[in-house]
This record gives C-alpha cells, sequence and structure tokens, in this order.
C-alpha cells in the first residue's frame, strides 16, 4: 500500500500532524454533533461560529452564524436580500 504524500513530487509522506483540507465533507459529522448542543441547550443555532471558534471569525466571518455555516455548501455566506424569498 502506498502512503498519500503531501507535494506535488510526492516525496513527503503524511506524518500524524499533517494537515488536510476536509471543505464541505466534515459538514456530514459536525451537523449532528452541533444540532445536539442545541438540543440540550449549550448552543443556539443563531450564535455565531466565532464564539466557538474565534479563529473563524477574521475576514469579515464575525458575524456569521451556526445556521449559515451548516445551510451553506460552501461557506461563503452570502445573504439572500430578505424581501425575496426562495422560489419553489
Amino acid at each position: 500500500m502506498n502512503a498519500p504524500t503531501t507535494d506535488p513530487d510526492h516525496l513527503a509522506v503524511w506524518q500524524p500532524d499533517t494537515l488536510v483540507n476536509v471543505y464541505s465533507v466534515g459538514k456530514a459529522f459536525v451537523a449532528p454533533v452541533l444540532l445536539q448542543l442545541v438540543d440540550e441547550g449549550h448552543l443556539e443555532l443563531d450564535d455565531h461560529v466565532a464564539s466557538v471558534w474565534p479563529e473563524f471569525g477574521s475576514a469579515g466571518k464575525e458575524n456569521a452564524t451556526i445556521r449559515q455555516a451548516l445551510c451553506h455548501p460552501q461557506l461563503r455566506l452570502v445573504r439572500r436580500a430578505p424581501d425575496r424569498a426562495p422560489k419553489r
């Protein structure tokens, strides 16, 4: 079995502390845990993500809510104008 590598030349093998971008794949695992925390009263869906993950609040995302993060597929958090309902 080949070990995954972390560089374009395939020379640097992954280590236990290698950081990996998981993008939206993690949402399938994080969402049920977050919703359980909401159900137990530890969090609210309208809490700011930065209140539990301060680093997330950088680059203009300080007002993003947990609800927005769970609903938006790429976490770009683009807001729909309040007077425009989604078309069905």
